[in-house]
């Protein structure tokens, strides 16, 4: 389920769509696995892993008012 959702971020990145918009909705994405996780990159914790990879891409690309 990941490989999808990673090449489908990818793909709507290719053809234009804004990183910020994109990412932002799995930005709060709650199931489990959730909680705390060792420290990526100033993110303490998260509410699933897409949260998580969702947080981690906007941090590293995204713009600020968004991260």
């Amino acid at each position: 389920m990941y490989d999808q959702w990673a090449v489908a971020i990818s793909i709507a990145a290719q053809y234009g769509a804004p990183l910020n918009e994109l990412l932002g909705k799995f930005i709060n994405t709650q199931f489990e696995p959730s909680g705390a996780v060792k420290s990526v990159d100033g993110i303490m914790r998260c509410k699933s892993p897409l949260d998580l990879v969702a947080r981690y891409l906007l941090q590293k690309h995204g713009t600020p008012e968004n991260v």
